[in-house]
């Protein structure tokens, strides 16, 4: 069974489940759907954090105090306001490589692998988060 039945076969056994997910604007599916139409599962519809808002997540993630420009520009445009995919696309894209310490502030590592094939790593490093 997929986690989703996992977690509603829990729901419907009456056990105490606590659980916090994210998910984008939009209908859900299958056992997604079915699990947060339940009325057993309360939900709360959060408000997306502002631009500035995600440099600074960003800022605090990698110990910094300021990143690029371009940066701030993709967790505003991939993120769209949500903090866990800013954070798990600020932390691919440090794993990968592309981010590096630059005195008190990060840096686009454009000797790193990323370059050499950008459109392509991008589009896979940022699917990762979605």
């Amino acid at each position: 069974a997929s986690s989703w039945g996992i977690l509603r076969q829990l729901v419907r056994a009456n056990s105490i489940v606590a659980l916090v997910f994210t998910a984008r604007d939009g209908p859900l599916s299958g056992y997604a759907g079915q699990l947060t139409a339940d009325p057993l599962t309360q939900s709360f519809d959060l408000q997306p954090l502002e631009p500035g808002q995600l440099y600074q997540v960003a800022c605090q993630l990698l110990g910094v105090t300021s990143i690029p420009v371009s940066l701030a520009q993709l967790l505003d445009e991939r993120a769209q306001g949500n903090p866990l995919f800013c954070q798990q696309l600020v932390l691919n894209l440090h794993e990968h490589g592309v981010l590096m310490q630059q005195g008190s502030g990060m840096a686009i590592n454009r000797a790193s692998s990323f370059f050499r094939n950008q459109q392509g790593q991008l589009a896979r490093i940022t699917t990762q988060v979605d």
